[in-house]
């Protein structure tokens, strides 16, 4: 990304949504957009990879469940990681799978955040400032 994500604002910034489940997607929506977010969802990564790869626009962030069919959080993030263009893109994890499941292997990953489903919105909130504004 060209622009540096400390001198964005919450009306300049876009967000991409994956979740296989949409009813998270437009609750997650719903939350973002209140707020000034710019949100785009996709139900499917490989259809998240195809965005990334075909347009000029970045996100600032992707939300990504781990536990989808055709391609996981997991794989995903190592898909994105793995491309030159999108590679710096903070990513943040969403799963109903608890945090002792799912921590260690987050952390290894390197991913800038996870937050457990049903999600806490002040939990949810500390993280997305913390990821886009620290």
């Amino acid at each position: 990304m060209s622009e540096s994500i400390n001198s964005i604002t919450e009306n300049e910034c876009h967000i991409f949504v994956i979740d296989d489940s949409k009813f998270h997607n437009i609750i997650l929506k719903k939350m973002l957009t209140a707020k000034g977010y710019a949100v785009k969802t996709f139900t499917n990564g490989f259809h998240l990879l195809e965005q990334l790869q075909q347009t000029e626009m970045k996100p600032h962030l992707i939300i990504s469940d781990i536990e989808m069919p055709e391609i996981d959080g997991f794989t995903l993030f190592e898909e994105i990681k793995n491309h030159s263009g999108i590679q710096n893109i903070p990513f943040m994890y969403i799963s109903s799978l608890s945090p002792t499941e799912v921590n260690s292997r987050v952390e290894a990953t390197g991913a800038e955040g996870f937050i457990q489903k049903p999600i806490s919105k002040s939990t949810f909130w500390d993280t997305i400032n913390q990821i886009i504004f620290s």
